[in-house]
């Protein structure tokens, strides 16, 4: 027994020195240490939301959702998100904090969606043509229509309409600033003046016809586009109107025969950007309207136009024949194309998400 014993630990000795032997012989393969990288997620990119209108009565309007850091689109990511179509017209978006509102004109509706997914949350409906949102807390919105001759207060918790007000005309872009509403009236010349703690309006100023955009800009003044109106009753203009007694303190006007639209302006709202065929840019401090464009349309017909208030990228669009896709082209700050990508049919609106 002792002889067997002594014959196992011989082999066993053996064994260790033969494995010895070949680590000592066999070469090293060095190991590259790996390094684990965790994709970026929602809020490390800056998101770009695009409102496709899409036909009249045809119910394809969809959203596309560009990456401003990758340079990547996709398109119906809406319809992805939740099995179904956004309805007829979608007209303009707000965005508050993790949510939009996309208001979806002709459906006479608003769906509120989480971002930057799209995923549906909730549908506002009951509005005859509903225009332009504004959120004035996390609580109670405004919109703005077309044919209701009311401009509707909306709660944001139970996602409904709880009051009215009557306003003559055709209501359109709608801003929020110092607990004040300011609302552009289409039909009437009129930018008026409401106090969301009463829901009365308490001044006005009578503008150009067609007010259909509006801007604050650094120091306080609220500018005002008006484009002349669809007969060329009036010629366009852009007004600055001193918000605390609603007066004018300056009126640019603009040649016969034109549609100046889609004022705008960068994050720290000292230029104002507005589409007049190009892309024109003004500092909050003019007092002429500028002789040449800043971005020229080239062969593209200039249809949406916003920055984003992150980056101060510029986003335009080109609706083509408003019938195939459209396109949406990216200018840096300076004015440089970055990019051009083809979205759903007639890309109106933009929505910015970090």
């Amino acid at each position: 027994m002792k002889k067997l014993n002594l014959f196992i630990i011989t082999l066993l000795v053996s064994g260790l020195m033969s494995c010895k032997d070949d680590l000592e012989t066999d070469p090293v393969i060095p190991v590259t240490p790996v390094t684990i990288v965790t994709p970026p997620t929602a809020v490390d990119s800056n998101y770009v939301i695009v409102v496709n209108e899409g036909g009249f009565n045809s119910s394809n309007a969809s959203i596309s959702r560009y990456n401003e850091d990758s340079k990547t689109l996709l398109n119906n990511v809406y319809a992805s998100a939740n099995s179904t179509g956004l309805g007829d017209i979608g007209y303009t978006i707000s965005t508050d904090g993790n949510l939009a509102f996309i208001v979806v004109n002709n459906s006479g509706k608003i769906v509120k969606v989480s971002l930057p997914d799209l995923t549906l949350q909730n549908t506002i409906s009951g509005f005859t043509s509903p225009r332009e949102m504004v959120c004035i807390n996390n609580q109670i919105a405004y919109v703005t229509d077309l044919f209701s001759n009311t401009i509707s207060k909306v709660s944001l918790t139970s996602n409904s309409i709880t009051s009215t007000i009557a306003v003559q005309g055709h209501t359109e872009s709608i801003l929020y600033y110092e607990d004040y509403l300011y609302i552009g009236v289409m039909g009437r010349n009129k930018i008026l003046k409401l106090d969301p703690t009463t829901d009365t309006f308490i001044d006005s100023a009578e503008v150009n016809q067609s007010p259909n955009s509006m801007r604050f800009d650094n120091n306080g003044k609220l500018w005002v586009m008006c484009d002349g109106g669809w007969q060329g009753n009036d010629v366009g203009g852009l007004f600055k109107i001193n918000p605390n007694d609603m007066s004018i303190e300056l009126e640019m006007d603009f040649s016969a025969g034109v549609s100046p639209k889609k004022l705008t302006s960068n994050s720290t709202n000292t230029e104002l950007y507005y589409l007049n065929g190009d892309i024109f840019k003004v500092s909050s401090s003019i007092t002429a309207l500028p002789s040449s464009a800043f971005i020229s349309s080239g062969s593209s017909t200039f249809y949406g136009l916003a920055v984003n208030p992150y980056t101060g990228i510029i986003y335009t669009s080109d609706a083509k024949d408003f019938q195939q896709e459209g396109e949406v082209v990216v200018y840096s700050a300076s004015g440089v194309e970055l990019d051009k990508v083809m979205t759903g049919i007639i890309p109106g609106n933009f929505g910015f998400y970090k």
